[in-house]
């Protein structure tokens, strides 16, 4: 692996330490989706109705995140061509481009789609890809030339096509298209059952595309449409654009991609004990779930900003572990990496090792525990907006701390309807836009009498502190966690752990394993990129897209 893509994780500040992981697959167009999430904060800070349109253009379309191009093949394509097969050709300046074949290509078909290649994290990089979609300032200068000639890896001479630049440079996946697709992709088949943590959010709102929903509402002004029978709920049709403008990014971050972190964790278990059309497992579709799965929690910018600086998980954790002292080794200081974070990454890893020697119980059990953990962040952030709106403690009782406690409500709300729904409700008539008032006391205690059947523990959640005289705020004190809930907690999955310790034992082997298919694809991107004559080859490259 190239020296940049090893440190992709390490950052300058020492007190912060972003887990190095090492991907198996091409990840980084799931990983700008953040970049997407940023624009459109970008355009909403200013603050007009025009600029609100724009973002939402942004969100419905895409602008960074899975660029691809659609272009017409004179003659159509000689051969049928796989999905993830390389492409090579040129920008208008005459500079290559390169790109994999993003579906599958019959004999003779006209039609191309062409998914750009980002093999870089680098804030630069992000700048200067090919990002039009929904971008109101769309960047052309990486984009395939709009009549010309590409290279397919397999084809022996080029193929010449012609597309619009403006139409068809699009975006595979958007941030809308997470929560509109949740319907179908939150399931193994079409008359499946939910996957067990999406059906929580489900059963309480009663629409899928509940995150679609919030955050139509929040940029257009509105009212989030839940269908009769479902919980929940906002209202932004009095709410200043600025209030709004956080609802949207919270929900975006926090809903629409959140959710797949634990989907993408699901489609790996599923794909490790699956058998592929060759009779063999299908690890290497597994390993790009889990890979995906550490995109949609971390995203791009904690590479470029700081890892407290991203709008994904991933830092919202270490933000919250400041006001929490839930940060470091041992999750007892005010300053450095969450541990929560660490935890959740050492499932990563565990996850990525088990999919490598096709133990996939280990993947399932790796998955419960993120979906445990990643509530942590959650929580803390509900806390310290129900301790902001009480009018006794934080008093602030601005349209814009109502926007982001109702928000983030809804993402703990479902979890605790799911345990109690007196508990859920009373959370939701605390926080919801137009509350009377707010008692920061009720909420906090309404979460911890679910906090076992959450899977978290007091210990976990910590306490609000005050960063100037560095104790909790009173009232806002950590609880303190039963003994009996310590030890099962302590020693849940023990024999997960162990089998664990049994397969690092193999990591070493299976790294240059690894390490070795991605030299090969660094090798043959590199010859593609001279331009030299293809020859014809039979070999299927490993790239494969968020499907």
């Amino acid at each position: 692996m190239a020296e940049n893509d090893r440190e992709l994780f390490s950052l300058s500040q020492e007190t912060l330490e972003v887990p190095l992981y090492e991907p198996a697959s091409n990840w980084a167009s799931a990983m700008t989706i953040d970049l997407d999430i940023a624009k459109m904060s970008e355009l909403m800070a200013k603050g007009t109705f025009d600029d609100f349109m724009e973002a939402k253009q942004v969100y419905e379309f895409g602008a960074f995140a899975w660029p691809y191009a659609e272009m017409q093949i004179d003659g159509g394509s000689p051969v049928e061509v796989k999905k993830g097969t390389p492409v090579t050709g040129y920008t208008m300046l005459n500079d290559p481009v390169r790109g994999y074949v993003l579906e599958h290509v019959k004999p003779r078909q006209g039609k191309f789609k062409i998914e750009y290649d980002i093999d870089s994290l680098s804030e630069q990089s992000a700048a200067s890809q090919c990002s039009v979609g929904g971008n109101p300032n769309p960047n052309f200068r990486n984009c395939f030339t709009e009549k010309g000639a590409i290279r397919v890896d397999g084809i022996k001479e080029p193929l010449h096509y012609e597309y619009n630049k403006e139409v068809d440079n699009r975006n595979y996946r958007t941030i809308q298209r997470l929560s509109t697709l949740a319907g179908s992709k939150m399931k193994m088949c079409a008359n499946c059952q939910y996957f067990h943590d999406f059906k929580k959010a489900n059963d309480y709102f009663q629409l899928p595309s509940y995150a679609d929903a919030w955050i139509t509402a929040a940029l257009t002004g509105t009212s989030v449409g839940i269908p009769e029978g479902g919980r929940g709920g906002a209202d932004f049709s009095t709410f200043s654009f600025s209030s709004r403008a956080h609802a949207v990014e919270y929900a975006a971050s926090y809903m629409a991609v959140a959710q797949f972190v634990l989907r993408e964790m699901e489609e790996a278990f599923n794909m490790c004990q699956a058998d592929c059309d060759n009779g063999t497992k299908c690890f290497e579709t597994a390993l790009h779930h889990v890979d995906t799965a550490v995109a949609f929690y971390t995203g791009s910018l904690v590479h470029t900003k700081g890892e407290d600086k991203g709008k994904l998980l991933y830092s919202l954790a270490n933000r919250m572990c400041m006001k929490f002292k839930t940060c470091g080794k041992n999750g007892n200081s005010n300053y450095g990496t969450s541990i929560v974070n660490k935890q959740i990454f050492e499932e990563f890893h565990k996850s990525q090792q088990a999919a490598l020697h096709d133990h996939c119980p280990t993947v399932r059990q790796a998955k419960e525990s993120i979906a445990h953990k990643i509530n942590v962040p959650l929580i803390q952030a509900t806390l310290e907006a129900a301790y902001k709106r009480d009018s006794t403690l934080g008093k602030d009782t601005s349209q814009e701390e109502e926007a982001i406690g109702a928000t983030l409500a809804a993402t703990v709300e479902p979890l605790v309807a799911a345990c109690n729904q007196a508990d859920s409700q009373l959370i939701y008539d605390n926080l919801k836009t137009g509350a009377d008032s707010t008692s920061f006391l009720d909420v906090k205690r309404a979460l911890e009498r679910n906090y076992k059947c959450m899977g978290v523990t007091c210990e976990m959640i910590g306490g609000l502190h005050n960063s100037r005289t560095g104790k909790p705020y009173p009232g806002a004190e950590a609880c303190v966690t039963p003994s009996e809930m310590k030890e099962k907690l302590k020693t849940h999955l023990p024999w997960a752990s162990i089998t664990f310790v049994l397969l690092v034992g193999f990591s070493w082997w299976s790294y240059k394993k690894m390490k070795a298919k991605w030299n090969e694809r660094k090798r043959r991107l590199k010859r593609i990129d001279e331009m030299n004559d293809l020859s014809d080859s039979d070999d299927e490259d490993e790239h494969m897209v968020f499907t």
